[in-house]
């Protein structure tokens, strides 16, 4: 429900999912269906995240 509003709200805002439970399907569901652009399980590492969020900055 939280990704859905976010879409609603912010379409443009980009949306990381962080969960202790990578294999749940409702988070699976939340990406496949474009609500997120990613799942990252916790623990998470900074560096992964910021390595994440730097790669797939739009260039131009």
């Amino acid at each position: 429900d939280l990704m859905r509003e976010m879409q609603r709200v912010a379409p443009a805002m980009r949306r990381i999912l962080l969960t202790g439970y990578p294999g749940l399907s409702d988070a699976e569901d939340a990406c496949r269906n474009g609500l997120c652009e990613r799942i990252m399980a916790k623990p998470w590492r900074k560096a992964e995240l910021l390595a994440y969020l730097t790669e797939s900055q739009p260039h131009g």
